[in-house]
């Protein structure tokens, strides 16, 4: 028998700076994926923060 994980992928655009927010909808992507049997979940980089598409940079 072979060991077998199943992994979840999630892509969502974060709210920028509303971590709260955020973190609230990852909670329903966790709960949803580990109803699911996922044994490991894979989120955006930046998915609690989110990017700030309007800042400059250097």
């Amino acid at each position: 028998m072979k060991d077998v994980i199943k992994i979840s992928t999630v892509a969502f655009n974060a709210t920028w700076g509303d971590k709260q927010v955020n973190l609230n909808r990852m909670l329903g992507y966790v709960e949803a994926a580990a109803a699911e049997g996922a044994n490991l979940i894979v989120f955006p980089e930046m998915g609690l923060t989110g990017y700030d598409d309007e800042e400059e940079r250097p």
